[in-house]
């Protein structure tokens, strides 16, 4: 039987040769308080394990320059789980860093190494799970919790900035780019959708594409379209569906 405290773990490998009996056999050996659920071979089966077993961690074995593997991560959003990446390419590029990995790994990895990197997942499972509970008191109490800072990866270290520097945010594909005060931009892997409902009043979405802090607002310039200049003066069009919206929300303290 699996301890309900243990950091359950799911090996994924992108290709038929790879190191994950190695990696499996240095964790069982090494690393306590874990549970290894089940271990794959292609991301196929990976995929349903992940369906089926709800892991705390992924580790996913890349395979190739070009990072073969990676197009898992793409199937779930927001990725309910934390990742770590094993692979042979050492160049550290962003489309790895998209997806948050908690720690990205060249093969050989030293056992202190892969210790302290599940170390530092396991703490941060209980800070999820801290966060979990709040959500579920915030709701029965008829409130939605909203984001006060948020998070970006950024050459392995995650910073965190407050929303009050975010001056809009644009959607891209199935990501999203913030834009920033200091005219910076982080892309993260998720949805506009997922960010909406978590923001607070001061934001407002202007089109499918777009969510503006209106803090950032400068003017709005109407004619046959609808036009939102920031204070740098970057110009964002109102969709025409979001109109009558924006006028109210402007209206509004």
């Amino acid at each position: 039987m699996i301890n309900m405290s243990a950091t359950k773990i799911i090996l994924i490998a992108a290709h038929a040769e790879n190191q994950i009996s190695k990696l499996a056999a240095t964790i069982e050996e090494h690393c306590a308080h874990t549970a290894i659920l089940a271990t794959a071979n292609n991301i196929e089966v990976g995929e349903e394990l992940i369906n089926t077993h709800n892991p705390h961690l992924v580790i996913l074995e890349l395979y190739g320059k070009e990072n073969e593997g990676l197009n898992l991560l793409e199937r779930f959003d927001p990725i309910p789980f934390q990742v770590i990446i094993v692979s042979n390419n050492a160049q550290f590029n962003e489309q790895v860093m998209k997806y948050h990995p908690a720690h990205y790994m060249l093969m050989s990895i030293p056992v202190l190494i892969l210790k302290n990197a599940i170390a530092a997942v396991r703490k941060n499972k209980k800070d999820h799970n801290i966060g979990d509970r709040l959500d579920k008191i915030e709701k029965k109490l008829g409130r939605s919790k909203k984001l006060a800072r948020i998070g970006f990866l950024n050459n392995g270290k995650t910073e965190y900035h407050s929303v009050k520097d975010i001056m809009y945010i644009q959607a891209d594909d199935n990501y999203c780019r913030f834009i920033l005060v200091d005219g910076s931009s982080k892309l993260v892997t998720h949805t506009m959708k997922y960010y909406a409902d978590q923001l607070n009043k001061h934001f407002i979405k202007i089109s499918r594409s777009n969510i503006v802090n209106k803090d950032f607002i400068k003017s709005i310039h109407q004619g046959t379209s609808m036009k939102i200049e920031l204070l740098n003066g970057t110009m964002l069009e109102v969709s025409r569906d979001y109109k009558t919206d924006v006028k109210e929300e402007m209206e509004r303290n």
